[in-house]
């Protein structure tokens, strides 16, 4: 009675043989390395069968966990928004054992959501894995505001080139609930829809670069626009929301130089607010 030898490297490459051998005439494999007979240096040969997710699919299956970096985006937003609305006010500690614990993750997305925003400018790292909510300081609401200035009297002129009814409807519409909220004291309807009129401004300018950049600037922004109108009396909040619809008559008129000129002295208000009052204070 003859014995097989072993094929070289050892017992591994035998077992791996084995393993063809039984293979033979039955279906096969999804994905199979080749089996040969000598599979030279020990190690060398890797069974790369796939198993798949669903019987006969070879696709992976939806209900599968979401890649991390899938889980860390989705975190950031929920953390963004959560800062866009002011349940996070500027200097507010994030910690990440208790961000973990609210919204049922570990803490390595958790982690790289904050790096994330700690890039958008929305947050500041701190040591032993928190991070607290970026404040607006001197530099920081100059540097906006001169932004701003830059890329919104940008937009305005190309609003003013492609004007129609409809964006008048939408802007004048905005504006109106913007009056009628303030008179009621919402602060928080009336910062909602201050964001929502410079968006559909920025939309109309249909331009997709200064789309991106909006989006990259939007947590800065929205802080801005916060800090403005936390530092208004009532009737100051009124007549804030007031300067929209006068914003609005300037561009419709169809001037470039004058409604880039309207929106450079409605931002520029809204700084001095913010540094003359207590959120410049800060």
């Amino acid at each position: 009675m003859s014995r097989e030898r072993a094929p070289p490297g050892g017992l591994g490459a035998l077992q791996r043989k084995h393993r063809c051998e039984r293979r033979a005439g039955g279906p096969p494999p999804l994905r199979r390395a080749a089996c040969p007979n000598h599979s030279g240096p020990a190690g060398r040969v890797a069974v790369t069968d796939r198993i798949p997710s669903v019987a006969g699919n070879s696709m992976p299956s939806p209900l599968q966990p979401l890649p991390d970096q899938s889980l860390a985006d989705a975190v950031a937003d929920r953390l963004r928004e959560a800062i866009h609305q002011g349940e996070y006010s500027p200097g507010d500690r994030l910690v990440e054992r208790t961000i973990s614990a609210r919204l049922g993750v570990s803490h390595i997305p958790v982690r790289e959501a904050l790096t994330k925003l700690e890039d958008e400018g929305l947050v500041v790292r701190l040591p032993r894995r928190s991070a607290r909510v970026a404040e607006l300081s001197p530099v920081t609401i100059a540097e906006i505001s001169s932004m701003r200035v830059l890329l919104e009297g940008f937009v305005v002129r190309r609003v003013t080139e492609r004007w129609t009814p409809r964006v008048e409807r939408d802007l004048l519409r905005l504006s109106d609930r913007m009056v009628a909220a303030a008179r009621r004291g919402d602060a928080t309807t009336v910062l909602e829809l201050d964001h929502r009129f410079h968006e559909r401004l920025w939309q109309q300018a249909d331009h997709a670069i200064l789309i991106e950049v909006a989006t990259t600037m939007r947590g800065r922004i929205n802080s801005f626009l916060r800090a403005t109108i936390q530092t208004l009396s009532p009737d100051e909040l009124v007549a804030h929301a007031m300067t929209h619809r006068i914003l609005t008559e300037v561009i419709a008129a169809g001037d470039p130089d004058a409604a880039a000129e309207a929106m450079r002295a409605h931002i520029q208000a809204a700084r001095d607010r913010i540094e003359d009052g207590p959120a410049g204070s800060r």
